[in-house]
């Protein structure tokens, strides 16, 4: 089904209201990662409620073994913790680039209990905050200025979270937090005060102890001698070049969102069947099937379930169609058209 496409603003402020009245949360598919992100805020400050997961693909080519970048792994761990739970407040929305959708994440249910929760009066254990940070792919420095850095510097913990915008700065006394502060990096200064954070990890394959005796068991089958003293460099923040490459080793499945969210309707914003396209040949050069879906694969997690195509006003299949509504969901789970 096709439907013309409003205004961004407005866009978001119909999605948001089909989120909240449908029992499945809905999957948008952006044509880009600018787009994704202005849909988000702005679904976000018109409904604070929802819950809306945001998933971005790797900053790296497709073919190319150079890192993610540690601020995109962390926003990619955010959205699998937050896949893992109950959606909470009035729903939840997920959105994700086309190639995101088509990149194949870690299964939510392995998903490891690796992010630090900080609050202020929690006590304060230096050696479990390292090992956690450590396991979670962060960087210990002196000073830091990026996602995925953190520093400890006696009663003073500055973490650079992955998926926040600003890092922030815990003051421990007496064992315990007593103030947690987001601090501009370039400045150094304070910019506010929060009760609470989540630290998750910047990768996607956290040292925790079942994913590495997996991760050697697949090493040491193909006979790789990155096998031997693998553990050892991980305890010790050391993670060999393209590590993230090696995440069908990691995990005995890697589903696709379009997996986890089996049934759910799906609204793919314009532009977005060309970006796909654009993809699957790439993919095909590339023989990257291991870690994305191809044309079939994508089709066919698409078969049977409702799908809303947004097209620039005037191309939309039917010229009666109207822009997509607060109803425009509810209506699809029922199977009806577009019109009327």
């Amino acid at each position: 089904m096709t439907c013309a496409a409003p205004a961004e603003g407005s866009l978001a402020i119909a999605l948001a209201r089909c989120a909240a009245c449908s029992q499945a949360a809905p999957l948008v598919v952006t044509r880009s990662d600018t787009r994704a992100v202005r849909l988000a805020r702005a679904i976000r400050d018109a409904a604070p409620d929802l819950d809306v997961v945001l998933i971005p693909g790797w900053d790296v080519p497709l073919g190319e073994r150079d890192q993610p970048s540690r601020a995109v792994l962390g926003q990619r761990a955010a959205a699998i913790a937050a896949l893992s739970r109950p959606a909470k407040g009035a729903g939840r929305l997920v959105l994700a680039t086309a190639e995101a959708a088509l990149q194949r994440l870690p299964p939510p249910d392995a998903w490891p209990d690796v992010a630090l929760a900080i609050a202020t009066d929690t006590l304060y254990d230096e050696e479990t905050w390292r090992k956690r940070l450590i396991a979670g792919g962060y960087i210990l420095d002196e000073r830091i200025d990026e996602p995925g850095e953190a520093a400890f510097r006696g009663s003073v913990v500055e973490i650079f979270p992955g998926d926040a915008d600003r890092p922030v700065r815990c003051d421990i006394v007496d064992g315990r937090v007593a103030r947690i502060r987001t601090f501009d990096p370039a400045s150094q200064r304070s910019t506010g005060d929060c009760d609470r954070i989540t630290v998750h990890p910047v990768t996607e394959i956290p040292a925790a102890p079942e994913i590495v005796a997996r991760l050697i068991q697949g090493l040491e089958s193909r006979r790789d001698p990155m096998a031997a003293g693998l553990a050892e460099e991980l305890a010790a923040g050391r993670r060999p070049y393209a590590f993230e490459r090696l995440l069908p080793l990691a995990y005995d499945r890697l589903p696709s969102v379009l997996e986890l969210l089996a049934d759910n309707p799906v609204v793919m914003d314009e532009g977005v069947g060309d970006r796909l396209e654009a993809w699957f040949d790439e993919l095909e050069g590339a023989d990257a099937s291991a870690m994305h879906l191809d044309r079939d694969a994508w089709e066919t997690g698409l078969r049977g379930r409702a799908v809303l195509t947004l097209e620039p006003d005037g191309q939309a299949s039917s010229s009666e169609a109207p822009a997509v509504s607060e109803r425009t969901l509810p209506r699809l789970r029922r199977g009806e058209d577009c019109r009327g």
